[in-house]
């Protein structure tokens, strides 16, 4: 029979954490050099994303796809309709957008290519705004 403090969210919640921790601190002894480096910039707070991390950093053997990511960011990520800043853009919102696709796409490059990744660098996040940015 289950006691009552089983079932409460606290309890619950206070498990999750100590069970994330756990597999933590066991990753971190089983992976090396980059793995490593990419778990402890994450750290324990992002444990629940770390298969989705491992995966677009590591998983990704799919050159077709990136290209195709690349691509899109290189056109300013436009919408369904093909734009990238339509009318009315939260422009906050949109930036944002635009600065994770780099940091993702930065964080999919090799460690030894990353200084040459021309999709990586701000100078190039700073050109598709303006070569996007509506005159509005």
């Amino acid at each position: 029979m289950a006691t009552p403090k089983l079932k409460t969210c606290k309890f619950q919640m206070e498990m999750r954490r100590k069970f994330r921790e756990r597999l933590f601190c066991f990753v971190e002894r089983i992976v090396f050099g980059e793995a490593r480096r990419q778990l402890q910039k994450k750290g324990v707070g992002e444990m629940h994303l770390c298969r989705s991390n491992f995966f677009v950093r590591f998983g990704t053997g799919q050159p077709e796809a990136l290209t195709e990511r690349e691509e899109r960011y290189r056109l300013g990520m436009p919408n369904s309709s093909g734009e990238a800043f339509p009318p009315l853009t939260n422009m906050e919102d949109k930036l944002d957008e635009l600065e994770a696709e780099r940091e993702r796409l930065f964080d999919m490059c090799p460690k030894d290519k990353q200084p040459t990744y021309d999709d990586g660098k701000e100078s190039t996040l700073v050109r598709i705004i303006l070569r996007f940015l509506p005159k509005e």
